[in-house]
C-alpha cells in the first residue's frame, strides 16, 4: 500500500467513524478533528477522501513463516497461531511440519513473530521448570513426555483465552481506536481472501487437533502459565497497533 493510499484509507476510516450512528458524540468529534487536521496538513479535500476507493487490492499481503521447532511438542504452537493471528490482523494456518503460516501485512507479521518468539520461549522455560519440580508421586503417576504434552496443551488454551478476553474488552470499550481497528481489519481480511484466491485458488488447510487434555494437573498448570504470560504488557502491546 503506498503512503498516499495508506493516508487516504486512514482518513476515510476516520470520517466513517465520525458519521456512524453507533459512535458517541465525543468519539465522533475526536475522529473528525483528527481527520481535518490531517487533511489540512496534507492539502486534501474531504470530497477527495470520500471519493477514494478503499479496496483490499490496495493492500500488499505477504506470506510469513513462523518456525515451530521439531519433536512432539510443536502442535500447541500451531494451535496458538491458528487461533490468535486474527488479533494481529493476520490469518493463521497449519503450515508444514516445522513451521506455521500467517498471511497479512509485512509489519503485522513482524510484530506477531516477535510476540510469539518471546511467548514460546517463556512457555518452553516454564514447561521445563514444571517438569523438573514435580513431586515423586507425580513422577510415578505421569511419564515426562505425557506431562509436557498436557502442559503445552493447557498453555495454548490459556494464551488463546487471554487474548480473546482482551479483544472483547477493547470492543466493549467502543473507543475510536477499537472502531478504527475493526474497519481496518475488515479491509485487510478482504485483501487476504483475495490473496488466497489468487495464489492457491481457495482456502489453505487449517489446524486440526482432536486430542484430549491428557494429565489434568499438567494441563491446568500450563493453562495458568499461558494466561499469565499472555497478560504481560510486553506481549499485550503487539496486537493493539492499528496504524
Amino acid at each position: 500500500m503506498t503512503q498516499n493510499s495508506h493516508l487516504m484509507a486512514k482518513l476515510q476510516t476516520m470520517l466513517e467513524i465520525a458519521s456512524r450512528e453507533t459512535t458517541t458524540p465525543g468519539e465522533a468529534a475526536a475522529a473528525m478533528s483528527k481527520a481535518q487536521e490531517l487533511m489540512l496538513k496534507h492539502d486534501i479535500a474531504e470530497s477527495q477522501v470520500r471519493a477514494f476507493e478503499k479496496t483490499p487490492a490496495a493492500i500488499k499481503i505477504e506470506r510469513g513463516e513462523i518456525y515451530l521447532g521439531w519433536g512432539l511438542y510443536k502442535a500447541w504452537k500451531q494451535k496458538v497461531i491458528f487461533e490468535t493471528a486474527k488479533y494481529f490482523m493476520l490469518r493463521g494456518f497449519g503450515g508444514g511440519p516445522y513451521f506455521g503460516i500467517v498471511l497479512g501485512r509485512h509489519k503485522d507479521i513482524q510484530v506477531y513473530k516477535a510476540v510469539l518468539q518471546s511467548l514460546f520461549a517463556q512457555i518452553d522455560a516454564q514447561a521445563a521448570k514444571a517438569l523438573k519440580n514435580r513431586t515423586p508421586e507425580e513422577k510415578d503417576r505421569v511419564h515426562g513426555k505425557t506431562f509436557k504434552r498436557a502442559f503445552y496443551k493447557g498453555a495454548a488454551v490459556g494464551i488463546i483465552d487471554c487474548m480473546a478476553e482482551e479483544q472483547r474488552q477493547r470492543h466493549a470499550a467502543q473507543t475510536a481506536t477499537a472502531a478504527h481497528q475493526n474497519a481496518i481489519t475488515l479491509v485487510i481480511d478482504g485483501a487476504i481472501t483475495n490473496y488466497i484466491q489468487e495464489e492457491w485458488g481457495g482456502l489453505l488447510g487449517t489446524y486440526r487437533n482432536n486430542e484430549g487434555r491428557g494429565d489434568r494437573g499438567a494441563y491446568l498448570s500450563g493453562y495458568r502459565t499461558g494466561r499469565d504470560i499472555s497478560a504481560m504488557p510486553a506481549l499485550g502491546d503487539g496486537h493493539t497497533n492499528v496504524n
